[in-house]
């Protein structure tokens, strides 16, 4: 596999740290000690993953998601369809079963589509709304076409919606009431961001980049979210390598 698809498909990696890691605290592993809101199993699956509670949705997500941007041949370039396909195996051997995309993101709806024909079960889907002026609707209904499924399991709108645009929040939670997301989300990028968020009941979960070069805006609001139990999904963990 070429280093260039790997990094774009570990680009979530903690994707499920994604749902557990609450912060950091001094401890006896080291100088840090990763301190979770919610406990991986005990025991690691076949290849050695673990899970975790993706905040009260129910769902347990692995400690490491798939990123597919790298797979839609935009931004990182031209790659290779059959190899995007390995990749996804390869991950799914490992005990990977979240997998996080959007309209945006080139082929990689079409791609995972193709893979998840028979083993749609197996996987945690997350996508985003990223402003498509057809609507978020209308675009849901397209990447439902593209992922060859019935409902995503996590639909996030790609920014944070201030002034009129927070409309959108509406719109989200219709479609989740009408069972074409069965959670739903938001990509967030600063500490207000997650402060409007956290006043939204209806909001299920976001994403936020979380590494050890950039803690913030997501270590200083660790307790509110073990409080409110708040699925996370931890983009960049590893800085983009």
């Amino acid at each position: 596999m070429k280093r260039r698809v790997f990094l774009a498909g570990t680009a979530l990696a903690g994707a499920a740290a994604a749902a557990g890691v609450w912060g950091w605290r001094r401890g006896r592993r080291g100088e840090y000690e990763v301190a979770t809101g919610y406990a991986s199993d005990t025991q690691p699956a076949a290849g050695g993953m673990r899970y975790r509670d993706f905040g009260a949705t129910g769902l347990k997500v692995s400690e490491i998601g798939f990123g597919s941007w790298g797979i839609g041949g935009q931004g990182y370039g031209a790659v290779d369809k059959a190899e995007s396909l390995r990749a996804l195996a390869r991950a799914e051997e490992l005990g990977c079963n979240f997998v996080d995309s959007a309209l945006v993101y080139g082929d990689s709806e079409r791609v995972l589509g193709e893979f998840l024909q028979g083993r749609r079960s197996r996987w945690i889907v997350a996508t985003k709304y990223s402003g498509q002026p057809e609507g978020m609707t209308a675009t849901l209904e397209k990447q439902l076409s593209l992922l060859k499924t019935d409902a995503v399991d996590f639909y996030q709108i790609h920014w944070a919606p201030r002034g009129e645009e927070a409309r959108l929040y509406d719109e989200l939670a219709r479609l989740k009431e009408a069972g074409k997301a069965r959670f739903i989300g938001v990509s967030l990028y600063t500490a207000g961001d997650i402060d409007d968020v956290l006043k939204r009941p209806e909001i299920d979960g976001f994403q936020v980049e979380f590494n050890l070069l950039a803690p913030e805006p997501f270590l200083s609001r660790v307790h509110r979210l073990r409080e409110r139990r708040m699925a996370v999904v931890i983009r960049s963990a590893l800085r983009e390598g």
